[in-house]
């Protein structure tokens, strides 16, 4: 993305963003436009990179204003009521973006829409896949509603529902941050994992190293966080318990290990031309996987977030790109193998 068109992008920005945080209810709407515009571009080559350039902006739109609120005290966003209260530092207010699972959802959507904008003229999968994927986790918070108004009678009840105490720590703006952060690099190579499966010219060896290093080291760091909050909070008390959350991060962590040692040797004709695309596409399901986990409101973890839940959304996600992923396999088994594919120079 050029200077000029991060500047047309900040243009929309702040002024969305403003009158968004002012007025309960109207992120929904952007939300939802920019759910309508993603898909779009998905489906119209030629129109994409203008259409997930305006969907991008809706996007930071969005997750700029809920800071907004967060940090003005506006009780009246149902968001803002649930996860605040007048007494939090800053960190702590501006931390709560990520601090339930709507915020977490924009912001997920968020991370993804720059990638989405990146690869936008790429052909195939590489093309389409990073806008599905936003325009997947933007629809999921788009059916949380994270911008509704807050019920009048709960205004009357109490001021604010307020922070839980496990979260009040410096850690939660740390250590979810880097996770999530990380969860976004771990998934972005699956467009071009998918293209690599089919045989087609494809950037996965380039792709793959760019993002699954940054999420491998971002991922570490993150652990290494939620290791000294845990240690120190007064419930848990260790470094590490096997959580079933903490298990499935550790799951992703190692299989990042596996695609970063493969996947510089990859050729399209070798031995394992079909193996570490499909070992990439199954990381990406179990980064959803894992976040499904984290959203659980039935396994016995002390992660576990009470209230509303996007499992189910992520559980969809990851079994949808098993399905695709296995599709694509059988597909290239029974087709005549193709000519030798050189990966993009890094």
């Amino acid at each position: 993305m050029n200077d000029r068109a991060a500047l047309r992008l900040a243009y929309l920005i702040f002024p969305a963003a403003t009158a968004t945080a002012l007025l309960p209810g109207a992120g929904n709407i952007l939300l939802g436009i920019a759910v309508v515009l993603l898909l779009a571009g998905a489906a119209a080559v030629r129109a994409r990179a203008g259409l997930w350039q305006a969907a991008t902006a809706l996007l930071c739109a969005c997750a700029t204003a809920m800071l907004l609120a967060l940090l003005s005290d506006r009780f009246d966003f149902r968001y803002v009521w649930l996860y605040s209260s007048p007494g939090l530092p800053l960190y702590l207010k501006a931390a709560n973006v990520w601090g339930g699972d709507e915020g977490t959802l924009v912001l997920l959507a968020m991370m993804f829409a720059p990638l989405a904008l990146r690869h936008a003229r790429r052909s195939g999968w590489e093309g389409i896949a990073p806008g599905v994927l936003t325009a997947w986790y933007a629809g999921a918070a788009l059916m949380m509603g994270p911008f509704s108004p807050t019920p009048d009678a709960w205004l009357v009840s109490q001021g604010s529902q307020g922070m839980n105490a496990h979260l009040q720590k410096i850690w939660m703006a740390l250590h979810a941050p880097a996770i999530l952060a990380a969860y976004v690099w771990a998934i972005a190579p699956v467009g071009s994992a998918l293209e690599a499966l089919r045989g087609k010219p494809n950037d996965y060896v380039a792709t793959t190293l760019r993002y699954n290093r940054w999420a491998w080291v971002v991922m570490t760091a993150g652990i290494g966080f939620g290791m000294i909050w845990a240690l120190g909070d007064f419930t848990f008390g260790q470094l590490w318990h096997w959580d079933p959350v903490q298990t499935s991060v550790f799951i992703v962590w190692v299989m990042l290990g596996a695609v970063l040692h493969g996947v510089r040797h990859w050729r399209s004709g070798g031995a394992f031309s079909r193996l570490l695309p499909m070992l990439s596409i199954l990381l990406a399901a179990s980064t959803a996987l894992a976040m499904a986990v984290t959203r659980s409101a039935t396994l016995a973890s002390s992660h576990r977030y009470i209230g509303t839940t996007s499992w189910l959304s992520h559980l969809m996600l990851g079994a949808v790109l098993i399905a695709v992923g296995a599709v694509l396999l059988v597909q290239r088994r029974r087709s005549p193998a193709p000519p030798p594919v050189q990966p993009t120079p890094r």
